[in-house]
């Protein structure tokens, strides 16, 4: 980094660290709140902004209800920044800051996810539950026309003792036969018992029981 950000002599190990790491951002500011010095992370996070030293930090920064997080220099509570880049994106920190002699120290951590991301993330569980849903209308579609094609016979059915005839809603007789077909989904084929075979034609052999 350009800048000894502690006002101590970091080894070029640790400063190199300190610049390159991916967990950790780390921002400089003056007494006026202009970029001093900064790493890569923030720099990374900032995409698509151009050279961020001499600007002042609160230009990339979304105002919040909250006081001004660098207003109480004996603060060291951590406080949510959330930045604007370039690109009109958002992203917010988790930052710890430090009033040094003459400038700030922000150290950002537990990095939440770009607005971008949130989105992506957003459609994806709105596209899951539009084929859910889908998937839900269909079952019940096809539910419906399963429903549509049951004919159920119930309550009391009004039937002749002799002929078997089979009265109607209209007060008409109808062949048993053809009251079911009416009625249902059930049909009839027809043949003959042992008993009616026996009564009809007697001696003769039913071609069922050969």
């Amino acid at each position: 980094m350009q800048t000894d950000l502690l006002s101590h002599p970091f080894t070029s190990t640790i400063e190199n660290f300190l610049k390159n790491t991916g967990s950790l951002v780390i921002i400089v500011l003056n007494e006026h709140l202009n970029i001093i010095d900064y790493n890569n992370a923030f720099s990374n996070l900032m995409k698509g902004c151009e050279k961020l030293t001499e600007k002042n930090i609160l230009d990339f920064m979304i105002p919040t209800s909250s006081s001004n997080p660098f207003g109480d220099p004996s603060s060291e509570l951590p406080q949510r920044l959330i930045f604007n880049p370039a690109d009109n994106s958002t992203f917010s920190l988790d930052c710890n800051i430090y009033h040094l002699e003459d400038c700030y120290l922000v150290l950002g951590g537990n990095i939440t996810l770009a607005r971008d991301e949130i989105l992506d993330k957003m459609s994806l569980l709105s596209n899951e539950l539009i084929n859910m849903t889908r998937d839900l209308h269909e079952k019940n579609r096809a539910l419906s026309e399963a429903r549509a094609k049951i004919k159920i016979l119930s309550g009391k059915i009004p039937i002749c003792s002799y002929c078997k005839k089979i009265r109607d809603d209209e007060g008409c007789w109808n062949k048993l036969e053809n009251f079911i077909n009416k009625n249902s989904d059930a049909f009839f084929s027809h043949s003959i018992c042992p008993a009616c075979m026996e009564e009809n034609f007697p001696g003769e052999v039913d071609d069922e029981d050969e």
